[in-house]
Order: C-alpha cells, then sequence, then structure tokens
C-alpha cells in the first residue's frame, strides 16, 4: 500500500498555535503510518506588519502531486476573506483541509467558538455581581474573532443587557495590543467585565489594570480564550475556554485520509469547555466541571487511580489548584484519607507532571509548600492519634519529594537552556566563517547536523529572485547539498529540480520525524531553501539559524558580486585585464574538447572614437563603446572570451572552424548593432587576429603584440581606402 503523504502549511514556526497542530498532525501521522511534511509561511498579503512576507514564497513548494493532501491553517495564514479564496485557488495540484473555517467543496476541521464561551458568559451573568461588559476583538476580518463577538452579543442580548455591549476591536490579537485595552478603559471606564477573544489580549489586560491599580478578580474580572500553559500560571490564574489546538492538527490529518477515501468533502467541529479560576473572583471551587467529576469519586468505595488521574489532570490545567483539590477530600464523607495518603503509586504521577511540572518556578513552588500545608485539615477525619502522625510523615515525605524533583528539573532546564543558548551561537559564528562557496554551503551542512538533523537538502538559486510574487519564482532550482543519513554532500554543480517536486527528492530519507520546509531569505532577497528532518523540539532552533544561513548566504552573494565588479568592466560588462588574466585558462579548458575548429585571438578598437567623443561628448562616447561590446556579443557571445582592454581596445578568444567566419560573423554583428542602436556616426571595428597554434606552449603576451601590429594594419588600410 503507497504511503500517505501529508502536507501541512502553517503560518509561523515560533507561533505556538502552529507548534501545537505541528503535534497534533505529527502524532496523527505517526498513528496511522504517514509522512508529513511542514511548510513554514508567512501572512498572506498581510498589511499589519511589513515584515514576514518572504515566508510566502514556500507557497509554490507546497502545490505538489509530490502530497496526497496539504492542511492549510487558513484562518492564521489570511485575514482578508478575498485572500483566503485567492490562496486556497493557487492549490490546484493537491487537495484542501482547511484549519478554523469551511470552504465549499474542501473538507475542514474546526474549533467550536460557541459553546464553551457561551458557557462562561452564562456562569459570570448569573454568578458575579459585576455586569459592566467590554470586550476586546480582533480584526475586524478575522473570522474567529467575529464568532465569539457574535457570541457575545447574543448572550448579553438574552439577558437583557444590550445596553453592556461594547467591543473594542485590536489591530493584532497579541499580547503587545495594549494600546486597545486602555482604549477600553478609557471610553467605557465603569468595565468591570473584560471579554478577551484569546489569552493573549487578556494577557495584556493584566498588564493594564496593573497600571491603572486595578486587581484582577476583584475591581475587573477577566476572561481569556485558549488556555494556553499561562493561563494557569497567572496571578490570580485566567479563567478560559480550553480550545484543543493540538487536536487541530490531529484531526485534520484524519479528516484528510478520510476525504481521499471517500471522495467527497466534509468537517468536524471539535469542542471548547470552559475552565474557571480566579481571574473571575474567588467562587465556589467546585463549580469547575472536572472538580466535581473528583467529587463524584467519593462514594462508598474510593478508586485511588481515578482519583490521583483526576488529580493529574486537574492540575495540568490549574497547577497551583492542589489547596482545592485538598478541601474536596476535607469536604467529604470520606472515612478512610489515610489510604488515600498511603497510595504512593499514584502520587508519583502526581510528582511527574511532565513538561508542565518542568514549567513550575520557584514562587509557584512556595504556593505549592502552602498548598500542601492543607494536608493537616485532613487530621478531622483519622480517629486515632497515630493515624494522624503518619498523615503528617507522609505528608512531609511527598514535600521532600517535590522539592527534590522540582531542584532536578530547574538544574535540567537551566542546564538545556545554558547548552541550546551556547549552541545556537556556535552555529551562526560557524555559518559566517568561510573563505569561499564551497566551505560556505559545507559550514551549513555541518551546522545542521549538529542541530541532530539526519537528512536536509539545500536548494538555491542560481539568480536570488526578488520576494515580490511568489507566482514569479523561477521554475527550477538547484540542489547545492544534501545530507543524507548523517553524511554531508557538497555538489559544486547540483542537479536543476523543479519547485514542485522538491518533496519527492526526500522519499528515500529513513527518519521518521516529518520534513521541514523553510525559506532562506534576506531582507528582499530569496535564496532558496532548506528541507530537513529536524525534531519537533528544535523548531525555533532551527528558524534562528536559518537566518544566519540566509546572512551567511547574503555574504557569500555580496562576495561574488565583488570578485565580479573587480574582474569585468563597469561600463561593458564584459572582463576587464584583470579578469581576462584569471579566467582565459578556465576558457581554454572548458571548450578544448567542444565541437570542430581552431582557437583565434582578435584584438579590436573602436574606429575614431576620438573625434566622437571630441564632437558629440563623452556621454555618446561611452554609448559608442557599449555598441562595441555589443556587437562582440552578437557576433561571439555563446561560443567566445571577450575583454575590454581599457579605453577603445577590445579583444576576443572564439573558437570556430576558419578565420573568414569570424570576420563575416563580426561583419554581421556591426550592421545589426549600427541599425538597432542608431547614432550620428556608425561604431565599426578594426581589428586583427591570429590562429593559436598550440594552446598549451602559447605565449599570450606575444600574441598580443602580433594581433597588436595587426589591427594597426587593418586601420591604415581602411583609412587608405
Amino acid at each position: 500500500m503507497k504511503e500517505v503523504h501529508v502536507g501541512l502549511l502553517v503560518d509561523e514556526i515560533s507561533n505556538l498555535f502552529s507548534q501545537l497542530i505541528c503535534n497534533g498532525a505529527y502524532k496523527a501521522c505517526q498513528e496511522t503510518g504517514a509522512k508529513l511534511s511542514l511548510f513554514f509561511g508567512g501572512f498572506y498579503e498581510n498589511t499589519y506588519q511589513k515584515f514576514g512576507y518572504q515566508k510566502n514564497m514556500i507557497y509554490p513548494l507546497a502545490d505538489t502531486k509530490d502530497l496526497d493532501f496539504l492542511i492549510v491553517s487558513i484562518s492564521s495564514i489570511c485575514r482578508e476573506s478575498a485572500n483566503k479564496q485567492k490562496l486556497l485557488s493557487y492549490f490546484k495540484d493537491v487537495p484542501i483541509v482547511t484549519l478554523n473555517q469551511s470552504f465549499e467543496g474542501i473538507s475542514s476541521v474546526l474549533i467550536d467558538n460557541e459553546t464553551g464561551l457561551k458557557e462562561a458568559l452564562e456562569y459570570i451573568i448569573t454568578n458575579c455581581e459585576n455586569h459592566s461588559f467590554a470586550m476586546v476583538a480582533g480584526p475586524v476580518s478575522n473570522n474567529g474573532s467575529n464568532i465569539r463577538k457574535r457570541v457575545f452579543v447574543q448572550t448579553l442580548k438574552k439577558y437583557g443587557l444590550e445596553n453592556e455591549i461594547y467591543v473594542e476591536h485590536a489591530p493584532l490579537m497579541e499580547r503587545s495590543s495594549v494600546e486597545s485595552i486602555r482604549t477600553v478603559f478609557k471610553k467605557k471606564p465603569q468595565t468591570d467585565v473584560l471579554i478577551c477573544v484569546n489569552d493573549e489580549l487578556a494577557i495584556s489586560a493584566y498588564t493594564v489594570c496593573a497600571e491603572l491599580g486595578k486587581t484582577v478578580g476583584k475591581d475587573v474580572l477577566i476572561l481569556g480564550f485558549d488556555d494556553i500553559h499561562e493561563a494557569s500560571c497567572l496571578q490570580p490564574g485566567l479563567s478560559s475556554i480550553k480550545s484543543p489546538i493540538e487536536d487541530l492538527g490531529y484531526e485534520a490529518v484524519l479528516k484528510g485520509m478520510e476525504s481521499l477515501s471517500t471522495k467527497t468533502a466534509s468537517h468536524k467541529v471539535l469542542p471548547t469547555k470552559f475552565v474557571l479560576r480566579n481571574s473571575l473572583g474567588n467562587h465556589d471551587f467546585l463549580e469547575s466541571p472536572l472538580l466535581k467529576e473528583m467529587e463524584s469519586l467519593f462514594q462508598e468505595e474510593i478508586n485511588f487511580e481515578q482519583f490521583w488521574q483526576q488529580v493529574v489532570l486537574y492540575l495540568q490545567e490549574d497547577i497551583l489548584s492542589l489547596k482545592r483539590i485538598m478541601e474536596i477530600i476535607y469536604h467529604s464523607d470520606m472515612k478512610d484519607a489515610s489510604n488515600l495518603l498511603r497510595s504512593n503509586s499514584e502520587m508519583v504521577d502526581f510528582f511527574g507532571l511532565g513538561h508542565d511540572f518542568m514549567k513550575v518556578d520557584v514562587m509557584m513552588f512556595v504556593e505549592l509548600i502552602e498548598n500542601f500545608s492543607h494536608f493537616a485539615i485532613l487530621h478531622t477525619n483519622f480517629e486515632t492519634e497515630d493515624q494522624s502522625y503518619n498523615a503528617h510523615r507522609h505528608v512531609e515525605k511527598m514535600l521532600h519529594q517535590v522539592a527534590s524533583q522540582l531542584n532536578s528539573n530547574l538544574v535540567q532546564l537551566e542546564n538545556i537552556r545554558y547548552i541550546e543558548t551556547l549552541q545556537i551561537n556556535t552555529l551562526a559564528r560557524k555559518v559566517m566563517m568561510f573563505e569561499n562557496e564551497a566551505e560556505c554551503h559545507r559550514n551549513i551542512l555541518s551546522s545542521l547536523k549538529e542541530l541532530d538533523i539526519q537528512n536536509a537538502q539545500i536548494y538555491l538559486f542560481d539568480h536570488e529572485p526578488e520576494c515580490l510574487s511568489f507566482n514569479a519564482l523561477p521554475n527550477k532550482i538547484r540542489l547545492s547539498g544534501e545530507i543524507v543519513e548523517g553524511q554531508e554532500k557538497i555538489y559544486q554543480d547540483g542537479d536543476m529540480v523543479s519547485l514542485n517536486r522538491i518533496i519527492s527528492k526526500t522519499e528515500k530519507w529513513q527518519s521518521n520525524r516529518p520534513i521541514s520546509i523553510l525559506s532562506i531569505y534576506s531582507n528582499t532577497k530569496l535564496f532558496g531553501y532548506i528541507l530537513c528532518d529536524v525534531s519537533l523540539e528544535r523548531y525555533a532552533q532551527m528558524e534562528f539559524l536559518s537566518i544566519h544561513i540566509a546572512t551567511s548566504l547574503h555574504t557569500l552573494s555580496l562576495m561574488k558580486d565583488l570578485k565580479n565588479q573587480s574582474r569585468k568592466d563597469v561600463l561593458t560588462g564584459l572582463y576587464n585585464r584583470r579578469g581576462f588574466e584569471e579566467k582565459v585558462g578556465g576558457y581554454f579548458r572548458r571548450n578544448k574538447q567542444s565541437g570542430n575548429g581552431d582557437f583565434y585571438i582578435l584584438l579590436a578598437d573602436i574606429d575614431e572614437l576620438k573625434k566622437i567623443n571630441d564632437n558629440y561628448g563623452h556621454k555618446v562616447g561611452d554609448i559608442a563603446i557599449r555598441k562595441g561590446a555589443d556587437i562582440l556579443r552578437q557576433a561571439f557571445g555563446t561560443n567566445g572570451f571577450l575583454v575590454r582592454l581599457g579605453g577603445d581596445e577590445f579583444l576576443a578568444i572564439v573558437k570556430m572552424a576558419k578565420e573568414e567566419a569570424i570576420v563575416e560573423s563580426l561583419e554581421r554583428a556591426q550592421k545589426q548593432i549600427n541599425q538597432e542602436i542608431p547614432l550620428d556616426k556608425d561604431t565599426n571595428f578594426s581589428y586583427g587576429m591570429k590562429r593559436i597554434d598550440d594552446v598549451e606552449r602559447m605565449n599570450l603576451d606575444d600574441l598580443l603584440k602580433e594581433v597588436d601590429i595587426l589591427m594597426y594594419k587593418h586601420k591604415k588600410t581602411k583609412k587608405k581606402g
């Protein structure tokens, strides 16, 4: 059975939303045996930022029959509806699955923007005394924001709060949008319930409340959306709508496979749920649905394993919630609390909360100590002093475990940060240390390997295009180097590959990691692309390194330009004398075995250039010199080595069958160029020519002297005639 190859197009490699989608898609591909390619683009025709449009140059690679289907995070890539349709219409060779917005005839996976938010709003209205509402929405073109805004308006109207409807639109749904939050309190200073369309804006609201001396959870109630990790770490914890972002990527893979099988488009909506924390005030902790589930476990027989599983689930939502959990135990009629405390195997799961526990900082640890002290309330449930003593000893032991785990995690985290910072700085310097093109490419590949990349390919354009339109890119690109199962390979003259077939070149990679595709650009220049099997944890480092790779390639390009300028004549673009001396040997080697005929050397100068300068000015004289260069290109361009020695003097080395053929080509070119670029006086050459008898033993200085004499004889003959 053919392996299914899935593509995923997201907006930013460093965006948390995109990373979670990638994680979910990767998990689904692992479970189904599919292959995953990740395309990290930019905002499509973005009007809010003046950078990042270069990343859009990744789109042509995603429109390929090498993929069975392409998942497009359309709502985060495009803001304008017209741009969304325009972008989707670009992909003609690959079926599409969209995220967070549906389109006719295209499968999609959506997050329910309504249910969780409606539940939260109704909770605030019915349980809180505050009723002066405001909402901070995203850009008016953002589909998800508009749905959440509609729910806000409809819910307030349902409860007769039409007069409380106030919406401020932020230009960006990011925590930098503090000015939009300030505007809310300027225009509606009595606001005491602030609804934010995502957690990033809610975090901005915390900042503004601190500026204004308002206490979150008391003076102002704040609700976010998405429930990012920081939501549970804020003081007080941010109430939010838990959004299954990772499931978006996971379900999109399954939806794409379903569409491949059924040949029909369909849609799936993922549920959201309200997560209550103290940003909505100190309310009855038992109102949380998850806490209610935990309370239901306290029946006649306690299932300890289920209980601690619920503890872990809840702490992943709010890691500072141990106090609430202890209060559940206290308020229950449980008579066997000592057994609960002795269930060490289940408690170990709590102490190893994985990456969430890794993020516990010192202040949070202080909170944990305080929360653990609430185990003391359990003494009322113990029948003897021995049971109470044992319980306290058990708490002490658990606290010691937590402290040890935290210390270990902090040391490990600091080591990781130090090593990653040191490594990326070392790699950034490494890619900039080179003396020639081959060394530059070798350093790039070596740096990729140090990010634990086993397979990679570097594709570069022969001539860097401007990042103005991905529709105007060259059709082909050159493979300059690759890593194959850890082995580096540099190509001086690598294969040219069609842009929409690059993905197929990774079919032999043995890695089960996703293939990440990034643009290599600097300012407005697009140098090419990197394809690599970087691990999910290294995404951010990979983007940082790609910036330095682009800088090194830009430096290499400048070095080439400087070398070319030192070898080329500025006025005509032909080789100058230095270029002639450095490059003529290579010309002979390349053409020695090609075609029939002999090498000839021709020295020519423009007739009466001094009179042209004297009578018409040096600008016209420069035009005549450029015409002279055009004549030589027209006559010998594909077959000759052309040089401007200086002033009006030119040199050509060509390989042709007969001397007469050279004369005919030159005279024909003179006639054609003079017709195409008319001046008051035609541009013509006097020349001297000689066959090179033995390339290996020739003496160029002697040859130049001979043809110089022949050229002046020709000039005198023309004057007499």
